[in-house]
């Protein structure tokens, strides 16, 4: 990439709302092909600040590696506003592009209407099985590359919520200990069903890190961060 090109990047990324009102004055195509010469982290930057119906547009337009590279360098919430914007065959065939995992996580998010919380959580969880000892858990922890790892949440073999810990739990245990024997058993939990008023509801909502969210079944499909707390 040119010295312009770099710069544009950084502008691109570090003033992603200055710069969607400038390329909003042009064609879809026009954009995309300024997009195209863009470092991801540049074009997520934009599709992010961008309206999702103009987002959706840019993105149906690019081509398909790069439509698959933008959608892995945005957070869920932002890629949901997009995949919902788009026509179903072009959101088929990008979630279809897609790491399995993720594609699962972004289908359940779409199975949930837009006023339900199940359609704003973040479906990447990190979870420990019970059964599990400090020392393995420590591990599994290390492994991770989110915050989630902070608060992990315990499920039982069919992928129930039964508990919570934090690292500081773990550091404090000792190593052969169970998470059953540690963990935080009475959990404030959502439905997925719920609304973002319901979780304005709940008291002191602003303490917590983050909340788990549970399907109809009773399983852990989910957590709502901070933000979404907020």
């Amino acid at each position: 990439m040119s010295a312009v090109g770099h710069l544009c990047s950084r502008f691109l990324e570090s003033h992603p709302a200055e710069a969607v009102r400038i390329l909003e004055r042009h064609p879809a195509d026009a954009v995309v092909h300024i997009l195209a010469t863009q470092t991801p982290a540049a074009v997520a930057a934009i599709l992010q600040a961008s309206l999702p119906i103009n987002g959706a547009t840019y993105l149906s337009h690019m081509p398909h590696d790069q439509m698959v590279e933008a959608i892995q360098n945005l957070d869920s919430e932002h890629t949901i506003r997009l995949l919902r914007h788009q026509h179903p065959k072009q959101r088929e065939a990008l979630l279809n592009a897609l790491p399995e995992r993720v594609s699962k996580g972004y289908r359940r998010l779409l199975h949930y209407a837009e006023h339900c919380v199940g359609a704003y959580m973040n479906p990447f969880i990190f979870v420990l099985a019970t059964g599990t000892s400090v020392a393995e858990a420590t591990q599994r922890v290390h492994q991770q590359d989110t915050d989630s790892q902070f608060y992990p949440f315990v499920v039982d073999h069919e992928q129930q919520l039964v508990g919570v810990l934090t690292v500081s739990d773990l550091i404090r245990a000792s190593p052969k200990t169970h998470l059953e024997d540690i963990m935080k058993k009475d959990v404030v939990r959502l439905s997925a069903y719920a609304t973002m008023d319901d979780i304005r509801k709940i008291t002191g909502r602003g303490a917590f890190h983050s909340l788990p969210v549970l399907d109809v079944d009773g399983t852990l499909i989910g957590v709502i961060d901070q933000d979404g707390l907020k």
